[in-house]
């Protein structure tokens, strides 16, 4: 992948693998621990936490606070691979640059070939690019532009494609504390 001398436009190589992370991050650490210790009941069987179901909660538009958007355009997609891979979303800072997404616990991302989306090591259905029928929005293809919002005061991440919200993709307590860098891989 390279970056112009004006830093505004990624260019990435054909049937090469490539990632970047930006350095600059998105969010807060609260004074009194990374995460709420109540938040947690159950754990897996690696003895991982895992948070407890919850709906988000509605905060008026005038005090919503620490919420960041970011997008991309798609300037070029290559017309003869059948599924370009390009995978967006937001990461921790531990999250390496040569590490797997499908392995990395902290990363949550959408894969705009597929359409679906990464947390936590799964992947599950988010936006229907596989489907038959033309997806709802259309398709991910040249002069698209992808954004990301954070709701980091409600724990959520919703992708937008031209503009249009896509729906949430994420609701998790880990979102709402820390600090994430944007990504993009291909």
């Amino acid at each position: 992948m390279r970056l112009d001398k004006e830093g505004e436009r990624l260019s990435s190589f054909p049937n090469c693998i490539s990632r970047i992370i930006s350095r600059d991050c998105v969010g807060f650490v609260p004074e009194d621990s990374r995460y709420e210790s109540s938040v947690y009941e159950y754990f897996d069987k690696h003895e991982n936490k895992i948070p407890k179901p919850r709906k988000p909660e509605v905060i008026p538009l005038d005090e919503l606070t620490h919420c960041f958007y970011f997008q991309w355009r798609l300037d070029y997609v290559d017309p003869e691979a059948l599924h370009h891979k390009i995978i967006i979303g937001v990461c921790r800072d531990n999250f390496g640059v040569n590490a797997d997404v499908s392995r990395a616990r902290d990363v949550w991302c959408m894969n705009l070939a597929t359409g679906d989306i990464n947390t936590g090591k799964k992947w599950k259905d988010y936006y229907p690019v596989d489907e038959d029928a033309e997806p709802p929005y259309g398709y991910f293809e040249k002069g698209t532009v992808v954004g990301v919002l954070i709701d980091m005061q409600r724990g959520m991440i919703n992708f937008y494609k031209d503009g249009a919200d896509l729906g949430q993709a994420f609701v998790e307590t880990r979102i709402k504390f820390g600090q994430l860098h944007p990504f993009v891989e291909t």
